[in-house]
């Protein structure tokens, strides 16, 4: 800025303008944010995973990136959400939330293989 050339050499005044120009972000918000990975039993992480907000089915559905994070923001405080993951090959599972406050939550969803029962051995 041209105009402040003149007081460059004022560090207190210049501290002071360019602290008023830029907006201290408070960090306040009004919403949950739930977010985290699904992996396997091993640690694995797995990519195209669907997870959808059952109480939101047209609105709240991801797919699991390469890495297998997801992340789900802008959720109302005092509601519970109900998230389903699915995967081919694996048992769904769900994982409830109901916050009374503005925060974030992390969940990993390890996602296992279902057990079929052994074959009867015939005499």
């Amino acid at each position: 800025d041209p105009l402040l050339t003149q007081y460059s050499s004022n560090v207190n005044f210049m501290n002071q303008y360019d602290s008023a120009r830029h907006a201290n972000s408070t960090h306040n918000r009004h919403t949950v944010i739930i977010k985290g990975l699904v992996t396997d039993v091993h640690a694995n992480l797995l990519p195209d995973a669907v997870l959808r907000i059952v109480e939101l089915p047209k609105r709240h559905k991801h797919i699991t990136d390469t890495t297998g994070k997801f992340e789900f923001t802008r959720l109302h405080i005092n509601t519970t959400y109900t998230v389903e993951v699915s995967l081919s090959g694996y048992v769904t599972q769900t994982f409830v939330v109901n916050e009374n406050a503005a925060k974030t939550i992390e969940h990993t969803f390890v996602m296992v293989i279902p057990i079929t029962p052994p074959t009867p051995a015939t005499a």
